[in-house]
C-alpha cells in the first residue's frame, strides 16, 4: 500500500485575509480616559450609538 501525501497547495493561499495590514484607529475609553490603537472593525462593530470625536 502506498501512502500518497496530501496535497497542502490550498493552505498557502490567504482565505482569512491574515496578510492584509490592519487598520486601527486610535480610541479613548470612556471609564479610564486611556488612549490605545485598535482594530477599526472593532470600533464599528460595537461603536453603534457614539458619535465621532
Amino acid at each position: 500500500m502506498v501512502k500518497q501525501n496530501p496535497d497542502f497547495s490550498k493552505l498557502k493561499e490567504d482565505t482569512l485575509g491574515m496578510d492584509e495590514e490592519t487598520q486601527t484607529v486610535n480610541f479613548i475609553y470612556l471609564e479610564c480616559r486611556k488612549e490605545d490603537e485598535v482594530p477599526d472593525f472593532v470600533v464599528e462593530a460595537f461603536g453603534y450609538g457614539l458619535e465621532k470625536g
